[in-house]
């Protein structure tokens, strides 16, 4: 039975190849043409478009002409600037990728800044650390080895229970996140749990069928109703398994500052991503992850999977990993060749504060940072050659260009220009003593400052999206501890920490858009109030359990 859900939150109109999916995902709205009526702009926008737009106008408009801070006169054009670009993120009014190059174009016309320092915000260092990453990522996607791993986790056990699947799956999920960024993760895994959930309903209609024709033998009705309970069974099973890939995606790219896109920002941050290394963040945020992880299992655990006593998944785990094993084989080396060069790139950037001693110029200065380091072993795939295709590398040029997503480099640059924006305007200032002056926020007890800016933070990565709360948050954090004379690491590191518990609706975070989507294959979909109930308290323990982290 169907209930309302609004719009912007729906999947079942989204695409299920993954070549499409990966950009729907970001752009729900964007990206189909069915679901609700488009009645505006010669039928391209959505009433809620078309209300993204109007607002976002408005406020900018707004912003321009009452200017609200009379101190800084730039700062009005950033704010304006600023809130039209959240009103089109929030409703995905054009894509999010060409609303990130608004401010690219508003900022010089505005005289926030030229437009050469603009051009620079939009190809960070951080741009380059990422493409590295996403280099890899690809030869992963394209090669069978998360597959492969999560079916040898799932044989190791003789007797495999729900509870078990769920655990493999998100294990898998939050492993690989912390080497693959969360949204590929989820493009990964996501298609070989629903191959699982859509074998076993076969399996039951199958029975569901043959003993509809007993029963029309005059034959016992036991054992129907046996199938109807392990149907039920199965669905919840699905369920767990698609909120388990979303929650443990999210968890594991918290874990690293290539795994999500708020991290990415976070390092684009003026003074920050010179103070925070990819050792520093990891130790810090590891921890976190791994409670994250666990909560997530802990909760869709108690929720779908606790009262489930069906152990007869063996034979479906069974059955996909022959099929697997026909079509790919033994381990290539090409596969061997992607994980050691996976492994090395992530031990590379863990030690680079050693590595970069080595490297310095002639005043002094580091000459090999973390983007130098990433790419090197980037690169390296394409000199060894393939052996599941010989006569290529292991990474081809088409399938890079095939599966490279640029617009992400436009949403991170789009984040980055902000932040500049924010600092050479004086927004960041006037945000501040504002922020100071009317809450007193900086007033109260450390953990309580923390699990203020936890909350608030989590509240809008809920109704904003991750990445469009990192883009405007961050920077904001950052200018309310310079005001008070506050290490601003001890707000924008637990900021950009709950931008990623983007657990309590579908819209909030990539992944789970994905595993939504995907659900739409099964006989009964996930909704919208299934990731409200689970993500609430997961979301709920994490924000205590990270301002006692960093107090």
């Amino acid at each position: 039975e169907d209930e309302f859900d609004p719009g912007w939150y729906r999947a079942h109109t989204l695409p299920n190849l993954e070549r499409d999916l990966k950009h729907a995902a970001l752009n729900p709205d964007c990206c189909t043409n069915e679901g609700p009526p488009r009645p505006f702009c010669s039928r391209m926008w959505k009433t809620s478009q078309m209300v993204g737009f109007v607002l976002g106008v408005l406020m900018a408009t707004y912003c321009k002409i009452a200017q609200p801070c009379k101190t800084y006169p730039a700062a009005n054009d950033m704010l304006a600037i600023t809130v039209l670009c959240g009103a089109f993120w929030t409703f995905q009014v054009i894509p999010i990728y060409v609303t990130a190059l608004i401010p690219a174009v508003m900022m010089p016309v505005l005289e926030v800044t030229n437009s050469e320092n603009v051009a620079k915000a939009y190809w960070h260092p951080v741009n380059l650390l990422v493409l590295g990453i996403y280099l890899v990522d690809i030869a992963i996607t394209t090669l069978p080895l998360p597959r492969r791993l999560t079916l040898k986790l799932l044989m190791c056990s003789k007797k495999i229970t729900p509870g078990f699947i769920l655990w493999c799956i998100m294990l898998i999920c939050w492993g690989a996140a912390l080497f693959v960024n969360n949204i590929a993760v989820a493009l990964i895994i996501s298609p070989f749990a629903a191959s699982l959930v859509s074998a076993a309903e076969a399996r039951v209609q199958e029975r569901l069928s043959v003993n509809d024709k007993d029963s029309a033998d005059g034959s016992s009705d036991e054992d129907s109703d046996d199938d109807i309970d392990y149907m039920h069974e199965v669905h919840c099973l699905a369920d767990a398994l698609m909120l388990g890939i979303a929650a443990s995606a999210n968890a594991g790219g918290m874990a690293t500052l290539t795994g999500c896109i708020p991290n990415a920002i976070m390092m684009g941050t003026p003074n920050i991503g010179e103070a925070v290394t990819y050792r520093k963040w990891t130790e810090i945020a590891f921890p976190i992850s791994v409670m994250a992880l666990l909560t997530s299992f802990g909760v869709i655990y108690f929720r779908y999977i606790r009262h489930l006593k069906g152990t007869t998944h063996h034979e479906v785990v069974e059955r996909e990993h022959e099929d697997f094993m026909a079509t790919s084989g033994v381990v290539s080396r090409d596969e061997w060749v992607v994980a050691g060069v996976a492994v090395l790139q992530v031990c590379t950037l863990f030690a680079s504060p050693l590595m970069q001693g080595y490297w310095k110029g002639p005043s002094g200065d580091t000459m090999v940072g973390d983007a130098t380091l990433a790419l090197c072993w980037a690169l390296l795939l394409f000199f060894v050659p393939s052996q599941l295709e010989p006569g290529y590398p292991v990474l081809k040029w088409q399938t890079v260009q095939e599966n490279l997503n640029f617009g992400l480099m436009w949403l991170m640059g789009g984040g980055f220009a902000i932040a500049y924006g924010f600092k050479e305007s004086g927004l960041n200032i006037a945000l501040a003593r504002y922020l100071i002056e009317v809450g007193e926020f900086t007033a109260a007890h450390p953990i309580i400052q923390t699990t203020g800016v936890l909350l608030f933070s989590i509240v809008c990565t809920q109704i904003f999206s991750s990445f469009a709360s990192a883009a405007v948050l961050l920077p904001a954090w950052f200018s309310v501890a310079l005001s008070s004379v506050t290490n601003p690491l001890s707000y924008v590191l637990p900021a950009t920490m709950a931008c990623s518990f983007s657990f309590c609706l579908p819209a909030a975070a990539a992944p789970n858009l994905i595993v939504m989507a995907k659900s739409q294959e099964f006989m009964k979909a996930l909704r919208t109030r299934d990731f409200l109930a689970t993500g609430v308290p997961i979301c709920f323990i994490m924000a205590l359990f990270t301002a006692f982290v960093f107090v």
